[in-house]
């Protein structure tokens, strides 16, 4: 890629039509998740591998609303938690390590689902 960062009007052209795919279902999983309301804490993550390279990773910026997520937005991450695609938005650095470790471990995974409830925190702090 030629430029600095790839902004998100032109990035459908930039990836290969199954990662656009992925894209969209997982963006539209991000919307699905905020409409329900299962979006409440700061720990909640959703996480799919790119299609074809298995090495990398599609996680939602840290700066950024479950309901604020487009397929443009998702960012492309390394096996090191680093951007493949340039960004200027933040990882979950401290969320990346467990989902990469699920999506190694269980390679039949294609997808990564962390929904964290206060009620369901609270129950299992008890």
């Amino acid at each position: 890629m030629s430029r600095a960062t790839t902004t998100a009007a032109s990035l459908k052209a930039d990836v290969s039509p199954e990662e656009w795919q992925t894209r969209v279902e997982l963006a539209a999983a991000f919307r699905l998740c905020a409409l329900k309301g299962w979006d409440e804490l700061l720990f909640a993550h959703i996480s799919a591998e790119v299609p074809g390279e298995p090495d990398n990773i599609l996680m939602h910026p840290a700066s950024m609303l479950f309901e604020e997520i487009t397929a443009s937005k998702l960012l492309k991450l390394d096996r090191e938690c680093q951007h493949v695609i340039p960004s200027d938005q933040p990882a979950h650095s401290f969320a990346f390590p467990a989902h990469r470790a699920i999506l190694d471990g269980m390679p039949d995974a294609k997808c990564v689902v962390h929904l964290p409830s206060k009620a369901g925190t609270a129950i299992a702090m008890q």
